[in-house]
């Protein structure tokens, strides 16, 4: 599945200079939400070295279509709670990143979400333990929304500002020479 899936994201990055792609790049950030297994911060990063002039178009939309996606998955919670989490990930509960993420919540609230959602990893556990400690959902919307808004805008900035920093970096570096093999000039 992950090898059918990277292949159809080196596929439609090829695209990165079709005035639709950033809206496609937007839906597909909001699906990563519910699938967990889209990278979308690396595909940002490399369709940003692949166009850097669409920087900013391209961190809008993905900030929008992922927080969207998120706040979406937070009202879902809100309505199944921990029976869909018991569901589809029965382990979860048990783990480390649950006590980690639940001690970060209960200390620190919805700025605990904020900050998560601002770094490049995954949000997932907050976004539920936020919910289920009844912080209302209106302070988890923003707190995503400005979160990924830092993430996207800073990662987006950075790859088209400071692509050799990013160069450095070995998979960026793969992924966005695969990418940019399959591009076509604009005419």
């Amino acid at each position: 599945m992950k090898k059918k899936l990277h292949r159809f994201m080196m596929k439609l990055e090829r695209h990165v200079l079709a005035p639709s792609y950033p809206l496609w790049l937007g839906g597909i950030a909001f699906i990563d939400n519910f699938i967990f297994l889209i990278p979308i911060a690396a595909v940002l990063l490399t369709s940003v070295a692949s166009a850097p002039k669409r920087w900013f178009n391209l961190a809008f939309w993905t900030t929008l279509g992922n927080a969207l996606g998120a706040i979406l998955f937070a009202l879902v919670i809100e309505q199944y709670g921990l029976y869909l989490v018991d569901h589809f990930a029965p382990k979860l509960v048990h783990t480390h990143e649950w006590t980690r993420a639940a001690s970060w919540v209960s200390e620190y609230g919805v700025w605990a979400l904020f900050v998560v959602c601002a770094l490049p990893i995954s949000e997932h556990v907050v976004i539920i333990l936020a919910v289920l400690a009844r912080i209302a959902v209106t302070e988890i919307a923003f707190a995503i929304f400005a979160g990924k808004l830092i993430k996207f805008f800073l990662l987006s900035w950075l790859a088209s500002h400071a692509p050799r920093l990013l160069m450095k970096v070995k998979w960026i570096q793969k992924d966005v020479e695969e990418v940019q093999s399959g591009i076509k000039p604009k005419r």
